[in-house]
């Protein structure tokens, strides 16, 4: 197998969080590392914000048809557990929110 061998440049102020990162690994692994994050960016790697605002306009023409909703605090309501979302793929994509580091 051929090795491709890329340069890319940081800028010490700008980057110096990924150029500690990457100095921190050990011998062998940058490469790895790049690597990995390139694919993950490709991939489209999970949730952009365009993909938080369609399904936030979703909610905003659901709640226009259906007159509005309440905010209740949870376990409010004797008895009542948390319902199941009536979107679960909106409830899924705003569930990973927490994990895009927002």
């Amino acid at each position: 197998m051929a090795t491709v061998t890329i340069s890319f440049s940081l800028d010490a102020q700008r980057d110096r969080h990924l150029i500690r990162y990457l100095e921190g690994l050990p011998k062998g692994e940058k490469s790895k590392a790049v690597r990995d994050a390139l694919e993950a960016h490709v991939k489209g790697g999970g949730v952009s914000l365009a993909d938080v605002y369609a399904l936030l306009k979703q909610v905003d023409r659901k709640v226009g048809q259906g007159g509005g909703f309440v905010l209740v605090p949870a376990g409010a309501v004797a008895g009542a557990g948390q319902a199941e979302p009536d979107d679960l793929e909106l409830a899924a994509a705003l569930d990973n929110l927490g994990s895009l580091g927002l």
